[in-house]
Order: C-alpha cells, then structure tokens, then sequence
C-alpha cells in the first residue's frame, strides 16, 4: 500500500510590486490551504482589509471567489484549488490582485518547503517591513505621492492627509504581533469558517 505523503508547510513571501522601499510580508500556511483561504491569510499579513475584490493569477490561469466567476467565464473557483497544486518546486511564483480599482498587485514566492510541525498547524507570520497602505488611496503612484506629503509638515495638502489617516499612521511601521493574534483568531481551527470572511465591495 502506497504511504500518504508526509504534510509539509510553505515558507511565503509577498511583496506588494512597484512599492519602493518594499512592502513585504514573510508567513508560513500549510501546503494544502485552499486559496480562498490564501486570500485570508493575505489579508491579514499585509493589512488589507478585505473591502474589494481579487484575484490569484499564474501565465496559464486565473483563479477568484465563486461569486466573481461571472465577471470572467475562464476563471477557477479559488476554493477548490489547494496552494500545491500551483506553487511546488516546478513553479515558485503566483500573482495576487487586489482591489482592481487602485489595482494592488502581490507578487507571491515559495522560498521553502518545510517539515511539518504539529505545535503549529495553522498560518504564521515571520517577518515583514512597512505598513500597508490605507485603502482606496488610488494605488501604488498616489500612495507614493500620499507618503512625500507625509512627510513633509509645510505641504498644502499635509493637514488633509492626517485628518484622513489619523496622526498614528507610519508609512514604516508594522506589528508583527497584532498580525499573529489575528492569524490565531481567524485560524484557530483549519475545517473552521474563517472568522473575517465577508462580502466585499465590487
């Protein structure tokens, strides 16, 4: 009898594209995680707040939740694809779109194929740099443009800018561990509906 293959994890790191400096994210997730269940987990690490639609994306395939399917009649439905059988040794790179008004593109990486490890059978962030931009702020270009404001107090625009974020937004900081408690709280068991799951905004 054939012996079912050992469980592994995959060490992940997402990088939002055209941002400089980088914003990135480093998170481990189970092998098999569905890709809506991916896209959780996305969300979370990068600080999105799931208010818009998305999409996963290889050269050959697109892949969306199934309320999307409509919209595009060559799309997958993301729950029925696990994450190995796109990225493997073979193929180490998926693209993640979110939000296609201001179009956040994600560029997805497989760096490693870890061992399994039963103390952690749900997803873990590792490490990451800089905030997540603010929703609906008009994409990479205007987030840029938002942040040279923010940082300097003598722009006509710069009061403006902090009544909209709040004074505590900082383009540099990030929380890994606010992101690891919702990563529990959302995950807490696999076969479990994702606690932050909702319907977003087309």
């Amino acid at each position: 009898m054939a012996t079912k293959p050992a469980p592994t994890r995959y060490q992940l790191t997402i990088t939002l594209r055209g941002t400089e400096p980088k914003i990135w994210r480093t998170f481990v997730a189970p092998f098999d995680i569905t890709l809506s269940k991916l896209h959780l987990v996305i969300q979370i690490v990068m600080g999105w707040q799931d208010d818009h639609l998305h999409e996963f994306s290889t050269a050959k395939q697109r892949f969306c939740r199934p309320l999307d399917e409509s919209a595009d009649a060559g799309a997958i439905n993301e729950a029925r694809v696990k994450l190995d059988k796109i990225l493997n040794e073979a193929h180490r790179t998926l693209r993640y779109t979110y939000d296609f008004g201001d179009n956040w593109e994600h560029d997805i990486k497989l760096d490693k194929i870890l061992p399994a490890d039963p103390a952690f059978d749900r997803p873990q962030f590792l490490k990451g740099a800089r905030a997540c931009p603010p929703e609906d702020c008009g994409g990479v270009y205007r987030y840029a443009h938002l942040v040279t404001i923010l940082a300097n107090p003598k722009h006509p625009e710069h009061e403006g800018i902090l009544d909209w974020l709040g004074d505590n937004f900082d383009p540099e900081h990030l929380d890994g561990t606010v992101i690891e408690q919702e990563l529990s709280e959302a995950f807490q068991k696999r076969d479990k509906a994702p606690k932050r799951a909702k319907q977003p905004k087309a």
